[in-house]
Formats: structure tokens, C-alpha cells, sequence
């Protein structure tokens, strides 16, 4: 399939995340709201994909399974209120990564943010409310 961009913001959608792995010209995903589960590490290797938002949904696993798409090509990563955990300093190259928005609330993320210190200056939104971050805030000013 081609299909670029799935957006089904709080549609009556259910059932494994797996099934769009074999999606590769995926761009966008928002299936937030939605009753979607599964291991995030079944997105891993979707290598097009820069925007993914499964915030509210029944996914988890380890961060650290995106980090291809943290890397190279994602930009904006919404994981809030899923059963996704992982230390962040695992999740990628902060330095080189496009990401922009990284919204993390209430999910089972920890670490010492002193790795943001590396993010580059694209990064305009941070949430990571609800977490177990933890760590001297004068990174973010750098």
C-alpha cells in the first residue's frame, strides 16, 4: 500500500499496532484516542514516518525501539498516557535527531535529562509531565 498519512483522531479504531508495519510510505500517524494496542516496536523500521501520535491508547514497550525514527526522521513523537517506559539517554542521538515536539506525559519514561542538553535548537516542545525525568533544568537553557 501507499497509504502516506492515517489520521483517526478518537475514531471508534481498535486492534494491533503491528499491522501497520508493513506500511513503509507511512508519514503520519494519529490514532490517538483510539483503542489501538500493542509494542511500539513493531513502528521501529518505519523509516518515512515523521509524525506519530498514539497518546491515549493501549501501546507500550521500550522507547528505545523508535530510535531509528528518533534519529532520522521523526519529528514529532505524542506517547502520552500509553504504557511506553524507557530511560530517554537510550532513546537516541539527541544532537542529530529533527525531532521538534516530544510529548511524554504520564508515561513510564525516566532518566536524567542532561542528555537534552544535546538537543538541537529545533526542539520547541517538551512534555514530560508524569514521568520519572529527573535532573538540573539548566540543560534546557543551553
Amino acid at each position: 500500500s501507499a497509504l502516506q498519512d492515517l489520521d483517526s483522531i478518537e475514531a471508534k479504531i481498535f486492534g494491533d499496532i503491528a499491522a501497520l508495519g508493513n506500511l513503509s510510505t507511512l508519514v503520519t500517524v494519529d490514532l490517538s484516542g483510539t483503542s489501538v494496542h500493542g509494542d511500539i516496536a513493531s513502528l521501529g523500521h518505519l523509516s518515512s514516518l515523521e509524525r506519530l501520535d498514539l497518546s491515549f491508547t493501549n501501546v507500550h514497550g521500550d522507547i528505545a525501539s523508535l530510535r531509528k525514527l528518533f534519529d532520522h526522521s521523526l519529528e514529532s513523537l505524542d506517547l502520552s498516557s500509553t504504557n511506553v517506559h524507557g530511560d530517554i539517554s537510550n532513546f537516541g542521538n539527541w544532537s542529530s535527531s529533527p525531532i521538534t515536539v516530544l510529548s511524554l506525559d504520564s508515561t513510564s519514561v525516566s532518566g536524567d535529562i542532561a542528555v537534552l542538553g544535546d538537543c538541537p535548537s529545533q526542539l520547541d516542545e517538551l512534555h514530560l509531565k508524569g514521568t520519572s525525568v529527573w535532573g538540573d533544568i539548566v540543560v534546557l537553557g543551553k
